[in-house]
Parts: C-alpha cells; structure tokens; sequence
C-alpha cells in the first residue's frame, strides 16, 4: 500500500513537473512573441524613419510586433508600403527568401542597394504593376525596366525565390525554375531589401550566401532574448513548484497527496489559461492597427506638435508683405502639403515647386507652405483667415480633400467656397489641387470631394488642377507613395514637375517677374 502511494505520488510530481515546464515554455513565448520586434530583431532598418520630413506609424511598425506577426516580415503592416532593409551590408553568392502575395499585392526585392540606387526584382497580383526586373534611383524612380511575366506567377501561396549572383550577371530562381535575369555589375558590398504596397505581402526565412564564406539566416521568430527566455521557462516554473510543494508538504498534518492534487488542478488551469493568452496574442496581432480611431489620435499630436512650430518658422523666416518683384505663394493644405514622406525638406514638392517656377521663369518666387498635419478643410480656412490672408499672397494654393472624406460634402463645398472667396477678396489668384491618394486605395468619398472643388472652381474662377489623376497616370514610374496620401521623394517631385506645367500653361504665375 505504501508502494501504491509513493509510485502515486511521484507519478503525479513528475505530471506536475512536466506542467509546469509547459507553462513555462508557453510564458516565455508569449512574452517573445509581444517582443518579437524589428527594433529587438536588430537586423533590419524600415526605410520610413529615416526620413527627415517624417509620416505616421513609422516607429510603431518598428517597436511594435505587427511587422513580424508570425514569425514572419509583414510589409503591409502600419498603414503599409513598407520598404525594410537589412542594416549591415553583405556582398551576396546566393540570396534566398520564401514570400507569400495577397491578391492585389506586390513584392519588390531589393539588390545592390548603394548610395547610387539599386535594382531589383518585382512579383506582383496587382494589374497596374505588372512582374518586372527594374533599376531605380535613390529616390525611387525607375531608371529602367523590363517586364517579365514569369515573375507573376506569384499565385496564392508560399513561394520560394533564389538569386544567384555572379560577377557580371544574377539569376532568379522562383520555386526552383529560372524565371530572370539582372545584367550587369551586381557583386559588392551592398544593402538588400524588400519593399511592397498597401495589400498584404510577407517575406520569411531570409538567407544570405556571402563570397567569402559567411551565412546570413533570419527566420523574423527569435528576438535576441530567445535562449534565455526559453531556459527561463524550462528551469524557473518546475523548480518554484517543487520547492512550494516540498515546504508545504513538511508542514505538520499536511496531505502530500492532496496538495499534489491541488497543485496539479491549478497547474492544468494555468496551462490553459497561458495557451489561451498566447493564442489570443498571436490572432491580435494579424490585425493591423486601422486608420480609424488610433490614426485619429496620432494625427491631433501631431497637429499640436506641429501647429506652433509652423507658425513660428513661418513667422521668422517671412516677412509680412512680399519683398518687391518677388511673386508670393501660400501653400495651403495638411501633411501632404507640408511633405510628409520627403527624405529632407528640401526634397518637399513645395520647396520643389519654387525652384522649378524659377528656373522656368527666370522670375523669383516665395513659396510659403502652411501645411499642417490633420488639418481638415475648416481648420484650413479659419487659420487662412487668422494668418495668411495678412502676407498678401499673389497665388493661393489649396491641396485639400483627404482629412475631409468622413464629414459633409455640402459643408466641405460652403468652407470651400467661403475660402476662395476671401482669397479673392485679398487680390490673389487660386489654385484648387485635388489631393492626391495612391490608385490602391481609391475610395468614393474621395472622389465626390474632388468633385465639389472642380465645381466650385468652375463657379467661382478658381483654376483646379487633378493632381489624382495625374500621379495615377504616372503610378508605374517608381515608388511614388509611403501610404494611401504621403509621398516619397520621388512622387514629391512629379508632383511638383505636374503642378508647375499647369501653373505655366495656364498663365497662374507670371513669366519673369512679380504680381500676376
């Protein structure tokens, strides 16, 4: 009987123990995997924070897991348009790298990223941006492509590509056949780097093959605390029970087997509990932040942030009236105008914009943007009213539309109208622009807004430029966007180049001198 009891009791000590290193090893993958970050990776840099006129959710994507829910590099992740870099170079024999495409999504890998541009590979489901092999700028233009239909055969499903790179030449493997090939100077040290749209696109198992021997893995599981987390999670949780155990059960009229039996229940319900938890974490993050509520946060910090800076800037570097035979500009708008997504200011498509007019012209300009982040168009007018109609502006240009999609179109027309009417009464030319979304996100409220401003231009002798439509006939010239509204460097200046014609050809600004 005694035999029984004792073969019982460790039967059931080594059950408890067997649970408790299953907690264990389900806490510490919990708490990985809400560690499981691109800043605790440490292996890869995401292009959006190193700009200098920065956008929303760029940080967030880095310390927050979404951009590697399971275990894997989710591009779309944070508003999307995503373009991560590996931070070290390496000067690659062999790169390899499974990826999955949504429908409608597009994957550029990235090659022989210098400081003088890079070229690369495109798999893509979407329609307007078909399969290619491409070179492109710095700042993200095209310099040349070639279109190669094998690269769409990213169907549904894990795909696995193989580059091959060799002195002169490098070929690309997708699931083990040849589907193209990059010419040229492609060895060195060099960046690689994935970058894709607004659908989802993930990149996983990343391999780099390098000339002199060395191997590059990251698998985007296993954040740098990984091995101690796991001992951790072996050791700790066994050894507390045991000893718990070990001094009740030496207490005077304690049942060993009834504790055990006790310990033993509470141990299956945390084990289930912890498995719930992680379960849960894992499903959460699959869903990406919306850009509903919590965008909505972000952009009043940074309208707060931003507000008085802005006037500030403005006021010091401006003075009240236009110096003479200088034609004064107010840039009037939110984020996109100020030139969120722009590497540097000097690269915004308003400091652009004077110093095409000028070169064009021969005349000088005074472009003063105004732009701040999640104004919507009453904000717009009222601080028009407040500060800027006081500069004496010779031309107003008004970029307006996205901030306004969830209000009213009448009211959004009234505003409007008001706005130009005051610009009018102040003697200054005006300028609608219908703020431009990128063509993956279109959406109808957009559209009707851009309708009420090419009425009310039409109504009141206002000129309105269809910026949307312009940059979505250019869509296919390189990478123009860093989310649905704000802009690369790249899309900065055709943006800048497109408002400049039509400011010329229709006779907006003057050829040569001030006024107009």
């Amino acid at each position: 009987m005694a035999g029984r009891t004792l073969r019982g009791l460790g039967t059931g000590v080594v059950m408890l123990l067997a649970l408790q290193v299953g907690l264990g090893l389900i806490v510490a993958r919990t708490y990985l995997s809400a560690r499981n970050t691109l800043f605790n990776n440490g292996n890869w840099v995401a292009t959006k924070t190193t700009l200098e006129e920065g956008v929303m959710g760029a940080h967030s994507y880095v310390f927050t897991p979404q951009a590697l829910a399971g275990g894997r590099l989710q591009l779309a992740a944070w508003h999307g348009y995503q373009e991560v870099l590996l931070r070290e170079e390496v000067d690659p024999a062999a790169v390899e790298l499974d990826f999955l495409l949504k429908p409608d999504a597009w994957l550029a890998v990235e090659l022989q990223r210098t400081a003088a541009g890079y070229r690369g590979l495109r798999f893509s489901r979407h329609p307007d941006f078909p399969p290619m092999v491409f070179e492109a700028s710095p700042e993200g233009e095209f310099l040349s492509k070639r279109e190669v239909r094998k690269l769409g055969r990213a169907r549904a499903g894990r795909r696995t590509l193989r580059v091959e790179v060799g002195p002169k030449r490098a070929d690309a493997l997708l699931d083990g056949q040849r589907v193209a090939r990059l010419d040229g100077e492609l060895a060195g040290p060099q960046r690689i780097g994935f970058r894709a749209g607004s659908q989802r696109a993930w990149v996983d198992d990343v391999v780099v093959v390098e000339r002199d021997g060395g191997r590059f893995h990251d698998g985007f599981d296993r954040p740098r605390q990984w091995l101690p987390a796991h001992v951790l999670g072996i050791v700790a949780p066994p050894l507390a029970a045991a000893l718990l155990l070990l001094l009740l059960a030496r207490r005077p009229g304690a049942d060993p087997r009834r504790l055990l039996f006790v310990f033993l229940t509470a141990s299956g319900v945390l084990v289930v509990v912890a498995a719930i938890g992680w379960g849960f974490l894992s499903w959460r993050k699959g869903f990406y932040p919306d850009q509903g509520e919590r965008l909505r946060r972000e952009e009043t910090y940074w309208r707060g942030e931003l507000e008085e800076s802005i006037f500030r800037r403005i006021d010091e570097e401006h003075p009240p009236r236009p110096e003479p035979g200088v034609h004064r500009i107010i840039f009037v708008g939110s984020s996109q105008t100020r030139g969120a997504g722009a590497r540097t200011r000097e690269e915004t498509w308003v400091r652009r914009t004077e110093g095409l007019l000028e070169r064009a012209t021969g005349g000088r300009f005074e472009c003063i943007n105004t732009g701040v982040s999640a104004y919507r168009l009453a904000d717009m007018a009222r601080v028009f009213d407040e500060r800027w109609a006081a500069l004496a502006p010779h031309t107003v240009v008004l970029d307006a539309g996205n901030n306004d999609q969830g209000g009213s179109p009448r009211q959004f027309e009234s505003t409007l109208v008001e706005m130009v009417r005051r610009a009018h009464g102040i003697g200054a030319r005006v300028v609608l622009v219908l703020e431009p979304n990128s063509t993956e996100h279109e959406r109808p409220a957009l559209a009707r807004l851009h309708r009420v401003m090419r009425e009310v231009a039409r109504r009141e002798g206002a000129l309105a430029i269809d910026m949307h439509a312009k940059l979505a006939g250019r869509r296919d010239e390189g990478f123009l966007w860093w989310d649905w509204v704000h802009l690369t460097s790249f899309g900065q200046r055709l943006f800048a180049e497109e408002l400049v014609e039509e400011l010329l050809e229709q006779g907006v600004v003057p050829r040569g001198g001030a006024g107009g």
